[in-house]
């Protein structure tokens, strides 16, 4: 099994390709063999943004749905999700399906989900073109309000190879 980080895939949208060396040592005998060139593959996420809400009302109660779809044969374990309300909405829930969603962590307006597990299918991995639909329920705050989305795959909260964005609008009444 190989892991590659972002650099590799930012190599390999680059035309770059790989080869992997293997050296051993046996009674004071060393030998090293290299694999023939091969591509880096990688997730591919994109975002289905939610329908925007027409006829809100500033301290309405309302809901809607956002979808990220992994298109690439390559799997990922996670999605990592970020919800930016700013001041027009503030988030009552998110959940997907039946199961209401906690966020890693809320800084302002601003919410961070790790979705992995079997939130992502009975395999635990999103793949070959599955998709995880969420639904939010949000609260209007102000006039025509928009929500800033971030789905993306990576080594970590701070290591995002790929991401893909939406947003999700709010027309007044």
């Amino acid at each position: 099994q190989k892991v590659a980080g972002c650099d590799a895939r930012t190599s390999a949208l680059a035309g770059g390709s790989y080869i992997d060396t293997v050296s051993a040592t046996v009674n004071g005998s060393s030998n090293s063999d290299s694999s023939t060139a091969y591509a880096v593959n990688y997730p591919a996420y994109s975002f289905t943004q939610p329908t925007t809400q027409t006829n809100a009302v500033v301290g309405g109660t309302y809901s809607r749905t956002f979808s990220v779809t992994n298109g690439a044969v390559t799997a990922s374990d996670e999605i990592i999700l970020v919800i930016n309300y700013g001041t027009g909405t503030t988030q009552n829930s998110l959940s997907i399906g039946a199961t209401t969603l906690t966020p890693t962590s809320v800084a302002g307006s601003i919410y961070t989900y790790l979705i992995n597990g079997t939130l992502l299918g009975s395999n635990s991995l999103l793949t070959n073109g599955e998709t995880i639909t969420f639904t939010e329920s949000y609260t209007v705050r102000a006039c025509n309000a928009v929500t800033n989305y971030s789905a993306g795959w990576g080594c970590s909260l701070t290591e995002v190879c790929q991401t893909a964005t939406g947003t999700g609008s709010v027309a007044m009444a």
